[in-house]
């Protein structure tokens, strides 16, 4: 409860109109103008409209008001054949990767989340099937990147598709994460992308509370740098966006 939901658009300059009693915003919605106020179980009805554009499609967000404390499956990668730059002290995907979680887990745990770990032992459905058993409110499988030349620089997250539960919650993280990253440009900036079932750990059929981020590539000088002098950094951001979505701390 108190809990403050913004509404946004890709489109620039959208009008976004909304409703919170289960009606049509094309009939009866607001003009979306700050973040709305959550006190009630609520379902927000939204909508984007554009002069000389189609509108876009009615979503809906059902919101309820409970005192679970959030469970966190932390999936970082075990990839240990990614092997970054050595010279600037990025070993493989495997190591960075769990140093970096390492860092995120008491973070999060000293912030009152229950917190569970994938074992590298394991395999990805064994991971999946345990997330699923504990209830978890965000399976969150991290990973640094590669390109098959080696020279592309940048950071994306994923979700299943447009409608998943954590869309808003990777568009957070992302956006902040990117906000540190000081490699800025439109080629860096890959953003928030669809997997569309190609992904395991946010699949659907897998999981309805998957998001995969692909930290920065391994494989670029700059950005493996940036990695291995920046962990704490890094893992304090995405802590911070989790935190702050599920209102803890």
């Amino acid at each position: 409860s108190g809990t403050y939901i913004s509404l946004l658009s890709k489109t620039e300059n959208a009008t976004i109109k909304y409703t919170t009693d289960g009606s049509n915003p094309l009939r009866n919605g607001k003009i979306y103008k700050e973040p709305i106020r959550i006190t009630n179980n609520v379902e927000i009805k939204a909508v984007a409209l554009k002069d000389g554009l189609e509108n876009s499609p009615l979503t809906s967000f059902d919101f309820k008001i409970n005192n679970k404390i959030p469970v966190i499956y932390l999936s970082p990668s075990r990839q240990e054949k990614n092997i970054g730059i050595l010279e600037v002290g990025y070993t493989t995907e495997k190591e960075m990767m769990n140093k970096l979680c390492d860092k995120l887990e008491v973070k999060l745990r000293n912030q009152g989340f229950i917190v569970y770990r994938n074992d590298p032992e394991k395999d990805m459905m064994e991971w999946l099937n345990e997330s699923r058993s504990v209830n978890a409110s965000l399976h969150l499988a991290i990973h640094s990147n590669g390109s098959t030349n080696h020279d592309t620089k940048g950071m994306e997250i994923y979700v299943d598709d447009v409608d998943s539960k954590m869309l808003s919650l990777a568009t957070i993280m992302y956006s902040n994460l990117y906000e540190i990253y000081p490699y800025k440009s439109s080629v860096t900036n890959r953003g928030v992308k669809y997997a569309l079932g190609s992904l395991g750990e946010v699949k659907k059929e897998n999981t309805s509370r998957g998001v995969l981020i692909e930290i920065a590539h391994h494989d670029d000088i700059d950005d493996a740098k940036w990695m291995v002098d920046n962990l704490e950094e890094i893992s304090n951001n995405i802590a911070n966006s989790i935190i702050s979505y599920y209102g803890l701390g």
